[in-house]
């Protein structure tokens, strides 16, 4: 799904890639990690994201979901929703 797909930019696809873009934001510093790094070392990402509605909430545990399943072994999110 595209964004800029029907030149509408809604709330819910803003919203969405900004937490795309924020989980990739908060990954980036464990990307240039040092090869002495064990391989087996899980990376510890805390993710802060604003309470919006249950849906959009919802939506947000489901990515952090999916990304640490796609991502198991390698990286770890732990969502945390601000008041």
């Amino acid at each position: 799904m595209s964004i800029l797909g029907d030149r509408r930019l809604s709330r819910r696809n803003l919203v969405g890639a900004a937490g795309v873009a924020g989980a990739a934001a908060l990954a980036a510093p464990s990307l240039i990690r040092s090869p002495r790094t064990a391989a087996q070392d899980v990376q510890q990402v805390k993710a802060l994201m604003w309470n919006n509605s249950p849906t959009i909430d919802s939506n947000f545990e489901k990515r952090v979901q999916l990304f640490n399943e796609a991502y198991a072994g390698q990286y770890q999110v732990n969502l945390e929703f601000l008041p």
